[in-house]
């Protein structure tokens, strides 16, 4: 059976798997108190390179030892580190996590894709942030908190409130900041989360490609009704 790997595709993969990682991780603690030596590794087929395999290398915390450790702390201070607080002022007073107190210490696994790809999760105060490498590119791609649990529920008999916590100008601004590009107003698609699920007061962007199509959005935001980020999603640009 043939797989076609498109951006799209491989970006909703991630995201699949990020979830189950933010729902299994909870508010625990990331600890290196347990080794284990077995890796996890996923073999997807391609239609490049005339459908060769690749391997996909899933590897948690308490898989690395300690020479690893300080690599991915080097690997931290010396490129991640300075992406995720340029980040952070871009969406400054709406992260939902003290971007300064955030350290190699709460790095949680990482999946990877030969050398030309690695993404490093991290887990603090029970948010999951990703940062991606992409061929010596490195951004955040992904951010998922604990209120954003409320986008699946539905109202439990509140009149919903379709009030929202930021403005389209404001958002806009936010991400001049964090991609360099500048959207149009009608790419900036701004729902209340109060008409689809039991979050009050909050808003859903979604930003470029195809309103139909997910893989095509450019952002994928959630602003919760405190203007804190609930989840972000950066897709193919």
């Amino acid at each position: 059976m043939k797989v076609i790997w498109t951006s799209g595709v491989v970006v909703l993969l991630l995201v699949a798997v990020l979830v189950l990682v933010h729902q299994k991780s909870g508010h625990q603690t990331v600890t290196n108190s347990v080794r284990v030596s077995t890796r996890h590794t996923v073999t997807v087929s391609s239609n490049q390179g005339g459908n060769l395999p690749r391997d996909v290398l899933f590897r948690k915390r308490v898989e690395l030892d300690e020479t690893q450790l300080a690599a991915l702390n080097v690997t931290f201070e010396e490129e991640l580190k300075p992406v995720i607080e340029k980040w952070s002022e871009a969406y400054a007073g709406h992260i939902p996590f003290r971007p300064e107190e955030l350290s190699s210490d709460h790095f949680h696994s990482k999946i990877s894709r030969g050398t030309s790809y690695c993404l490093y999760t991290f887990i603090i105060d029970g948010v999951t942030l990703s940062v991606e490498d992409v061929r010596g590119t490195v951004r955040v791609a992904y951010l998922n908190a604990p209120e954003s649990k409320k986008l699946m529920q539905l109202p439990k008999g509140t009149p919903p409130d379709p009030s929202i916590p930021v403005t389209r100008d404001q958002v806009a601004k936010m991400l001049k900041l964090d991609s360099g590009r500048d959207f149009a107003p009608d790419e900036i698609r701004m729902i209340p989360t109060a008409f689809s699920s039991a979050m009050n007061g909050g808003v859903q962007v979604i930003v470029g490609g195809d309103p139909v199509n997910i893989a095509s959005w450019k952002f994928t935001l959630v602003f919760g009704p405190d203007g804190k980020l609930n989840y972000y999603c950066r897709g193919p640009q």
